[in-house]
């Protein structure tokens, strides 16, 4: 979008900062032109704690590695999808599906994830003094 002929960049999982930014837009019809880009901060629903540990972890090369860097939920990294946050990760899958794929996509990985309800193979409990094992982390 623009306002007043400014270019206004989406955010942006590898681009985007806490705060809002001037830059040049790179390709397009405004290409070269000076654009402000959205904040993480500025996401419904992104604390400023994860804001500052997504800044923090950038640049991303997948989702998986943004899950294990910045520590987000499944909950919190289908928002981001659903906001197009990772489009500039996927552009390529992009190109081919829609933005809804890539959501759906998400979707279907959190399904499958298995919940483990007991120790794994080779867990050792741990006794926690008063005669029962610590539960499972989750």
């Amino acid at each position: 979008g623009c306002r007043l002929g400014v270019p206004i960049l989406p955010a942006d999982i590898n681009a985007s900062r806490r705060e809002y930014r001037v830059e040049r837009v790179e390709s397009g019809p405004d290409a070269g032109k000076l654009g402000i880009r959205l904040p993480l901060s500025g996401l419904g629903g992104v604390s400023a704690a994860e804001a500052t540990r997504l800044v923090k972890g950038q640049p991303y090369a997948s989702i998986a590695e943004l899950r294990d860097r910045a520590r987000l939920t499944d909950a919190r990294v289908r928002r981001l999808a659903k906001l197009g946050v990772f489009d500039s990760l996927h552009r390529e899958a992009v190109r081919r599906g829609s933005q809804a794929d890539l959501v759906s996509h998400l979707a279907q990985l959190a399904a499958r994830s298995p919940r483990r309800e007991g120790p794994m193979d080779g867990q050792l409990s741990l006794e926690l003094g008063d005669g029962r094992a610590a539960q499972p982390f989750r």
